[in-house]
């Protein structure tokens, strides 16, 4: 059976570690596949009888290398919370460990070399939450684009939010409003407080049980509001496919959305997918996209619309019930009529990555990278936060020479840095910071002095990959696909310009800008002698 993979999580329980998938079928219903798993890490040979004495794990000699070339054994644990402790403890002792910062769950899933969509092989059985729990199953991967379930959510309060007015539902055949109102109302169902509506909230949203929750500044504004209501009856937002509490993690930073994690299920944002998937717009007000990608307006629209929402509340309650639901609605039509989810969830397929991450270029380079690392028995190094020692050579722009000009001839590059990287073998992999004992012969130079070797790079390799794949996208008429690979191919200069990178370095970023220029002073002078 085929499936894809919404959420990558963990168990521990009675002192054995499991790797959770939760997803979809292609039957249409949810999945759990819930196999044993032991995380791990490396160290080098040469350190593993000091590491013995420190820490009474397992240990085995592999032929797995790090960069140096220097053969490394595998330290496996019995559980992934040791992992930070052992760590910490290695470190003080100058151990040096390598892939000790995976997560869990990636870490079984590049093992698997799964990035999204996955094939089980096995029997299931039912649970309260998930139509088949998937125990101990062989899996592979596989490719299949999913149809998921979308719930759109949204609320209304006071002008002050501070008191709730009622939550709108809205998806593929069901929509719904809860209203707290003493009397019943047409088109709601009504409720005497804010206690027993969120109750009914969390069990319709586990009876509908959608794979993706979204909504209008939703995570900011909405859960954060129904978190905070429900802390104050000690409810707990438990609507997953998994037994928790939804928690929040929220983001002041502009470079960084607010995020939230429920169970088995993908809580995505609606202007956060507009925004990563490049769309641009005048502003991200739900009117503003509503008007682009709907033929449906607001009802209430403007500064003056908090008051109309308390007029509509106590005055027009059918008005204000079609205005809650309409919101709700909007949100759902424009993430799919802008075909921003759909591109998130190739852009999933495409790097391995949770649907409410694929914006991570870090993430989505180390998930590719360490994949292909794996399948040439190479160990990256631990992820270290670093501070950009000075910035990077940008990039080249030419005086003009003002004057009137005939047969003007307008020349692009294609896909520059990615086809810098590909051309001269730009790689960490492949990087010599020190060329003692290499001949001349086996190495390129870049205009900026640093060298890489002429071997077969691995991020050269990757784009290499995707430039296929993109070029078939193209001429199967397949704009999400080759978007989302010219999304992910353009990151990557980026990513190896960023010192938070496990493989960010000054030099080889300076390689691929220092080539660019180059090439382009080149195309100057050349077009000058014509």
């Amino acid at each position: 059976m085929k499936g894809f993979i919404t959420n990558a999580t963990y168990k521990v329980e009675k002192d054995k570690s499991y790797v959770q998938l939760y997803g979809k079928l292609q039957n249409g219903e949810s999945f759990l596949v819930e196999n044993p798993y032991k995380p791990y890490f490396y160290i080098k040979q040469s350190d593993q009888k000091k590491a013995e004495k420190l820490a009474p794990l397992k240990y085995e000699k592999t032929q797995v290398e790090n960069f140096d070339s220097e053969l490394l054994t595998k330290v496996t644990l019995p559980s992934p919370r040791m992992v930070p402790e052992i760590r910490s403890l290695f470190g003080d002792k100058k151990i040096a460990y390598y892939e000790a910062d995976i997560k869990f769950a990636n870490r079984y899933l590049i093992d698997n070399n799964i990035l999204s969509s996955i094939k089980i092989e096995g029997t299931s059985e039912k649970s309260q939450r998930v139509k088949n729990v998937y125990t101990d199953v062989k899996i592979s991967p596989t490719n299949y684009f999913p149809e998921l379930k979308v719930l759109s959510i949204d609320i209304e309060t006071d002008k002050k939010a501070k008191q709730l007015y009622s939550i709108a539902l809205y998806g593929k055949n069901f929509q719904k409003v809860l209203l707290i109102k003493k009397t019943k109302v047409k088109n709601a169902i009504c409720f005497p407080n804010s206690q027993s509506l969120l109750q009914h909230f969390r069990n319709l949203i586990i009876e509908y049980d959608p794979d993706i929750i979204t909504g209008w500044n939703f995570i900011d504004f909405d859960l954060k509001f129904l978190k905070y209501e429900a802390s104050k009856h000690n409810l707990k937002l438990d609507m997953g496919r998994g037994e928790g509490d939804t928690r929040l993690y929220i983001r002041d930073s502009f470079f960084q959305d607010s995020s939230a994690a429920i169970p088995g299920r993908v809580v995505l944002d609606g202007i956060a997918m507009l925004k990563n998937s490049f769309v641009k717009l005048p502003d991200y007000k739900l009117a503003t996209a509503a008007k682009e990608f709907t033929k449906d307006k607001k009802i209430f629209e403007g500064s003056n619309r908090y008051k109309q929402i308390d007029n509509a509340y106590k005055e027009d309650i059918q008005t204000f019930i079609d205005y809650n639901l309409l919101d709700a609605k909007l949100a759902y039509n424009i993430i799919h009529n802008s075909t921003v989810l759909d591109l998130t969830i190739q852009r999933s397929l495409l790097t391995g990555i949770q649907l409410d991450r694929v914006s991570g270029s870090i993430s989505s380079f180390d998930s590719l990278y360490l994949r292909e690392l794996k399948k040439r028995k190479i160990a990256a190094p631990t992820g270290e936060y670093g501070e950009r020692e000075e910035r990077i050579t940008g990039g080249f722009v030419r005086d003009s020479k003002p004057g009137i000009y005939d047969n003007i001839i307008v020349l692009d590059f294609k896909s520059l840095y990615p086809s810098i990287i590909r051309t001269f073998n730009i790689d960490p992999w492949a990087y010599a910071p020190n060329t003692k004992g290499i001949k001349s012969s086996e190495l390129i130079q870049a205009p900026n002095k640093a060298h890489f070797k002429r071997k077969e790079g691995i991020l050269p390799n990757i784009i290499e990959k995707l430039w296929l794949q993109r070029d078939k996208a193209k001429k199967a008429s397949d704009p999400l696909a080759s978007n989302a690979i010219k999304i992910l191919m353009n990151s990557f200069f980026g990513v190896l310009a960023n010192p938070i990178c496990r493989f960010y370095s000054r030099e080889i970023s300076n390689a691929i800008t220092h080539f660019g220029q180059h090439l382009i002073k080149l195309c100057a002078e050349e077009s000058e002698k014509i």
